[in-house]
């Protein structure tokens, strides 16, 4: 009978194969911070997690209101209804108004030259070749100022010889203009989730322009020139900058060197980033009665964006139709999306509910459209896949006002579209759009709907795969009855099996990394072609790393093809020269940690910041390393976490310390040094093996009632089948079976049973 361990009983078989059930949760940290058999997220951020979510204020005033961006400025004789520009907390008025249609060049060199504009312009000319590479010239006159909230105030050091600093962070609107500012701001990485508005407590400008919302962080400093040196400057006789004005420039220049230094090591978690802010632009500004010879450098930095007020409670707004900005929002924050689909209730000739869920304050659908093409174009079967969630009264209120922002609240909703559009287009630009069509099923497209007041409902529309999961696929090849041969049962199995395998070495050799990887998220259509589904769990690997293997292996499958004789053998020659490229790529940790996963699949790699953790507090409590391990094993068992388990049993055949364990955990994964849970195409190898030992343990608990030659036959099989699942299980990625082993096996597999 089937090799099942006594100590890690899995769940209990039903008489028909039921996709895993959730169970109890535990403290964070643990494996069983996740439902038992219930895909969550887990610590480390997702595909949305380096996406910048920008925020942009549309239509927020009436037609006849002008403003200091997009409007012209008004007659002298009127009173400007601009709203405040963007000053210091410090007593010097705010600087020169200017055109908003003139950039600072043109600002600079229409003013005299020795007013204060003019020996602005001349300065910022000269800084401009020291910071071209990492930040253009932002005019602080060009932001609207929506709050202010300062951080440290201006001090000076008590020797005197560090300039004083004064660090404020800022809620401003940008111009809608597509400034080199703007597009600097837009690719900045260090941005946390987007908020809806500025902070509590916030100036109110008397109206706000429309603009582009961002949170920043200001760093201005108060430099002395000497006239003659800027004398020199203004007359361009010298384009060397002053002494003091060089060595705050420099200083800027190494801090935004070091952090951009430091922001490139792909294993920084989100935290990590905000520590080394990106430099996003500057300006120079004069002081107030200083006879043009004291001045203000302020830098702009980037600032993670907290929770905040909604912007329409500081502007008047006009309202807008919520579901219409929620698109918008969807639209930007995931550019490679496809087009939104609205269908008119006349559209949808059947619509069939299938699967209805409720956890994490969302409720999420799977229902089956027959819908009528457009044009008299016949009907088609449609999935579609769709999330709920009720947002709170600030963020409808947001929306409301045209705050082009995706609420905190709807980010669970998008995630799995956003996974999907990133690893779709890895595929795509990696392998080609043929991989990536037999990758993933078709999207026809999305909606947002307002299901009730409040509730907020993301739609996507997909290819329907008629035969369902390979859970439900392959439990119904092997129980049903015996009138069908056994034969032609063992054939579809393990061809089902076989094109299981050639879907994930099709991702893998993409550098796609798929964490939540099961049966249950693998589709068949009515053609019997496997994809890929529920997406929110998997990463790309690095693009470099992976073009480099892909270069590598074309290279090598020319190589063999220039000294191969035999046209019929060079497929598996070439196969088999570049399999020890892709057997290193698989090796490689994915750009983020295993977010999502279900536990009693993950794979040992999951699990090393939860092994660390338990070492480090086990130290600290004075246990051994015997105890501890003892400990974690215990945890695994009642958790039912097999890679935990097999995790815990390398490090008591390797290691004799606990310093041992820690150095093992540490350098895992290619991270020395990094202690963190990782993923990788060789979890790939133990998930599916994992996923399949499940089903087959479960499929046997209902053929073990059935008498008969035939069905035990079948059982016969399934152990066989159990015991090369089993053999996918090694704890260690390198150690686990390439794809030519597993076709191999197949194989055999097939040569014996079919």
């Amino acid at each position: 009978m089937l090799a099942v361990d006594a100590e890690f009983p899995l769940p209990a078989a039903s008489a028909t194969p039921p996709s895993p059930s959730a169970g109890a949760t535990s403290p964070a940290g643990s494996p069983r911070t996740q439902p038992l058999g219930a895909s969550e997220p887990r610590e480390g951020g997702g595909a949305m997690a380096g996406r910048r979510l920008h925020v942009e204020v549309a239509q927020l005033m009436m037609a006849e209101t002008c403003n200091a961006i997009s409007a012209p400025s008004p007659p002298a004789a009127e009173k400007s209804p601009r709203p405040a520009i963007l000053t210091t907390t410090s007593p010097s008025p705010a600087p020169p108004q200017r055109s908003p249609t003139s950039s600072s060049t043109s600002a600079s060199s229409d003013c005299s030259p020795c007013s204060a504009d003019g020996v602005c312009g001349a300065i910022i000319k000269a800084i401009r070749p020291e910071l071209r590479a990492m930040a253009p010239h932002m005019p602080l006159s060009s932001m609207a100022l929506l709050s202010s909230n300062p951080l440290q105030p201006s001090r000076q050091s008590a020797s005197g010889s560090e300039a004083a600093m004064e660090v404020t962070e800022l809620d401003v609107l940008l111009p809608h203009s597509s400034s080199s500012f703007s597009s600097s701001f837009s690719s900045s990485a260090a941005a946390g989730p987007a908020a809806a508005g500025p902070a509590a407590g916030s100036a109110v400008p008397a109206a706000c322009p429309g603009g582009e919302y961002a949170r920043l962080r200001s760093e201005s400093v108060i430099m002395v020139v000497r006239p003659a040196a800027l004398a020199g400057l203004i007359s361009e006789s010298q384009s060397v900058l002053p002494k003091s004005i060089r060595a705050q420039v420099e200083k800027v220049a190494k801090k935004a060197q070091e952090n951009a230094r430091l922001r490139q090591d792909p294993h920084s978690s989100q935290e990590q980033l905000d520590k080394y802010p990106m430099l996003l632009g500057y300006d120079v500004t004069p002081m107030a009665d200083s006879d043009n010879s004291v001045f203000r450098l302020t830098t702009f930095w980037s600032c993670p964006v907290g929770n905040s007020v909604p912007l329409q409670r500081l502007l008047q707004a006009p309202r807008h139709n919520k579901c219409a900005v929620l698109r918008a929002a969807i639209t930007r924050v995931i550019p490679g999306l496809c087009a939104s689909r609205a269908l008119k209730p006349a559209d949808v000739i059947c619509r069939t509910e299938l699967h209805r869920a409720t956890g994490g304050g969302a409720v999420r659908t799977v229902e089956r459209l027959q819908v009528a093409l457009p044009g008299g174009g016949g009907e088609e079967l449609w999935a579609s896949k769709g999330v709920e969630v009720a947002l709170s009264a600030d963020e409808q209120e947001a929306l409301a006002a045209g705050v082009v922002a995706l609420p905190a609240g709807f980010s669970a909703a998008v995630r799995e579209a956003d996974a999907c559009v990133a690893l779709t287009e890895q595929v795509r630009r990696v392998r080609g759009e043929e991989v990536a069509r037999r990758c993933f099923p078709a999207m026809y497209g999305w909606d947002v709907l307002e299901t009730s007041p409040g509730s907020f409902k993301f739609v996507t529309y997909m290819e329907w795969m008629e035969q369902g999961s390979a859970w439900d696929h392959l439990g119904r090849l092997l129980l049903q009855s015996p009138a069908a041969s056994n034969g032609v049962v063992f054939d579809n199995t393990l061809d089902a099996l076989g094109k299981i395998m050639k879907l994930l070495n099709e991702a893998s050799r993409a550098g796609v990394v798929m964490g939540d990887f099961k049966l249950q998220n693998v589709l068949f259509n009515g053609q019997g072609e496997a994809k890929l589904a529920d997406l929110d769990g998997g990463c790309p690997l690095a693009a470099p790393m992976v073009a480099a293997a892909l270069a590598l292996s074309r290279h090598i499958e020319a190589s063999v093809r220039a000294t191969c004789t035999d046209p019929w053998g060079y497929p598996g020659q070439a196969e088999a020269a570049t399999a020890p490229v892709w057997a290193t790529l698989a090796l490689q940790p994915a750009l983020v940690g295993p977010y999502m996963s279900t536990p009693i699949y993950a794979a040992p790699e999951f699990f090393v910041g939860w092994a660390l953790e338990w070492l480090a507090e086990g130290l600290a409590a004075g246990l051994s390393l015997a105890d501890i391990l003892d400990n974690m094993w215990l945890d695994c068992k009642d958790q039912c976490t097999y890679g935990a388990r097999d995790l815990v049993q390398r490090l008591q055949r390797e290691c004799d310390s606990p310093e041992a364990a820690v150095a093992l955990l540490s350098g895992m994964g290619g991270c020395t040094g990094s202690g963190r849970s990782y993923m990788c195409g060789a979890s790939h190898t133990y998930l599916l093996g994992g996923s399949m030992a499940h089903l087959l343990w479960t499929v046997r608990g209902e053929l073990s009632q059935r008498v008969g030659p035939e069905w035990e036959l079948r059982l016969a099989f399934l152990e066989q089948l159990h015991d090369g699942m089993l053999a996918l299980l090694a704890a260690e990625p390198a150690a686990r079976p390439n794809l030519q082993a597993m076709r191999r096996w197949l194989a055999e597999m097939r040569a014996r049973w079919c």
